[in-house]
């Protein structure tokens, strides 16, 4: 029941209309494959969000460390009034977001990292048909009922040190996404979702070691 309704979730946050994908076999993007941890990096980010008036800031530690033939993942965070840690251990790095995901329905102060940086929705586009990730390449998309994605990488942004290209998604002509990446990072240097003027979350990179 539990697996379920994390699936449920995640389900929920996919971008409608849902853009084609490459056929199975072809899925792995040669541009970047978000959450290849290396299993030895540091993450801290600055986080803000929230909606209307109220808005929370804080911060989010991911800590990945060899343990033996494991990988412990070490997460500490604040958002607003909420704030925790916690520590597991997994058997393979493809198991650090579900580790993550697993904790944030029991804590508040990871719902940051589970709505936005672990989201399957931004990670999707990443695995679209024809859309090169160039400097000014752009793709829409129109569904029968008029809804529209519209995708398009505009410039580079550098944080601690690394610099990424940045990509923007519209629905219905709304920025819903904004990402910076770098592809020897396993995590966005910056993610934007949603607008300030309704629900969002902002997280920037702030410190990173390898």
């Amino acid at each position: 029941m539990f697996k379920f309704l994390i699936q449920f979730f995640l389900i929920l946050q996919l971008p409608q209309p849902l853009p084609s994908l490459q056929r199975e076999k072809e899925l792995k993007p040669a541009e970047w494959t978000p959450y290849s941890f290396k299993g030895t990096e540091y993450f801290k980010y600055e986080v803000k969000g929230g909606g209307g008036k109220e808005i929370k800031t804080g911060y989010e530690i991911i800590k990945i460390s060899k343990e033996g033939e494991k990988y412990k993942v070490n997460i500490e965070g604040k958002f607003g009034q909420s704030e925790g840690s916690f520590t597991t251990t997994v058997e393979n790095r493809e198991d650090i977001p579900g580790a993550i995901l697993a904790q944030s329905v029991l804590n508040p102060y990871i719902a940051p990292l589970a709505v936005a940086l672990f989201s399957p929705a931004w990670a999707y586009y990443f695995a679209l048909t024809g859309f090169k990730f160039e400097e000014g390449s752009t793709w829409k998309q129109k569904d029968e009922s008029g809804k529209s994605i519209e995708m398009v990488v505009k410039g580079a942004e550098t944080y601690v040190g690394k610099k990424g290209k940045k990509l923007i998604v519209k629905e219905d002509g709304k920025e819903i996404w904004v990402i910076v990446w770098s592809k020897d990072v396993a995590l966005p240097l910056y993610i934007k979702m949603g607008h300030e003027k309704e629900t969002f979350y902002e997280l920037k990179l702030v410190d990173y070691k390898e």
